[in-house]
């Protein structure tokens, strides 16, 4: 599977309302995440892909996490959160890359293809067990995994078809974001 980065494409990120509505008035937060959730470490992750964003929505709004760090921003207690979880709405949150001349000139890494490259970086960042982000990039856009993660061996990783994902690093890379529309999806 070979897969193109552009980044004056549109970015999407699927979420719930309640966690739409923080970003909105918070800002982007990096927090850290629990051994083998990120196939590219702790991040904020987008798509350039809408259906994807908006699958991954409804998911979360299906099966809603609360993430403390991001409720005690908002003030929400994790029993309140717990409460509130019927009326959340699946939102995709729209992003364009303000300066893209200068995003470019950020440590990235982009992985164009599923392979083994691509598979022993995934395999190695869902194995890790340091939560918090490690600087070695601001992003890193690639393949989303798809089996094989828990395998003992990174051969067994696969790639979902037409699906990608874009992972926001550092605030560094953060402050190159800018939310231009808020869509909720039904």
């Amino acid at each position: 599977m070979y897969i193109a980065y552009d980044s004056n494409l549109p970015l999407y990120h699927g979420t719930i309302s309640l966690y739409a509505d923080i970003i909105i008035k918070h800002g982007i937060r990096i927090f850290p995440r629990r051994k083998g959730s990120a196939d590219f470490g702790t991040g904020f992750y987008l798509t350039t892909n809408f259906p994807q964003a908006k699958e991954w929505a409804k998911h979360r709004t299906e099966r809603p996490i609360p993430i403390q760090p991001m409720l005690e921003l908002h003030g929400i207690a994790i029993r309140d959160f717990l409460g509130m979880r019927k009326t959340f709405k699946p939102t995709v949150l729209k992003f364009a890359i303000n300066d893209t001349e200068n995003w470019v000139k950020l440590r990235h890494k982009i992985f164009s293809h599923d392979n083994d490259a691509w598979k022993q970086f995934v395999w190695t960042k869902r194995q890790s067990n340091f939560p918090f982000p490690q600087y070695d990039y601001d992003w890193i856009y690639g393949p989303v995994a798809d089996g094989g993660l828990q395998s003992a061996d990174y051969h067994d990783i696969h790639a979902y078809e037409n699906k990608n994902q874009l992972a926001v690093l550092t605030y560094r890379a953060v402050q190159y974001l800018t939310i231009l529309e808020v869509i909720t999806c039904l």
